[in-house]
């Protein structure tokens, strides 16, 4: 069974009394940075990805057709298609083709 960790500044939250089953950890940024491993995902908004991409190799990136009204973005997709085959933050990116779809787009980058 996946344990899903949740990164919260949520006091309540972090004290894990809640009723989201046992397969669920909340936790603070500082301690995700000790548990991250090989095979881990991470999902979440601009401060979660800025904090954790030093440590990611590989990227998933759906890239949807519609206006969310969402107020913060994080751009790594075109920083990441502008790098390809040339150095980005001391690493080198190489990207499976683009597939596109109805509404969204999807492709996937791998730190090489």
């Amino acid at each position: 069974k996946r344990l899903n960790y949740v990164i919260t500044r949520n006091k309540e939250l972090l004290q894990n009394k809640h009723e989201y089953g046992a397969n669920v950890r909340f936790i603070t940024i500082e301690e995700a940075s000790s548990i991250v491993e090989s095979d881990t995902w991470i999902i979440g908004g601009k401060e979660i990805y800025t904090y954790f991409e030093p440590f990611i190799n590989e990227w998933h990136i759906s890239r949807f057709y519609k206006d969310f009204g969402c107020d913060i973005h994080y751009d790594i997709y075109n920083r990441l298609v502008a790098s390809l085959g040339t150095i980005y933050r001391n690493n080198k990116f190489i990207s499976t083709h683009l597939q596109p779809f109805n509404d969204y787009d999807y492709r996937v980058f791998f730190r090489v």
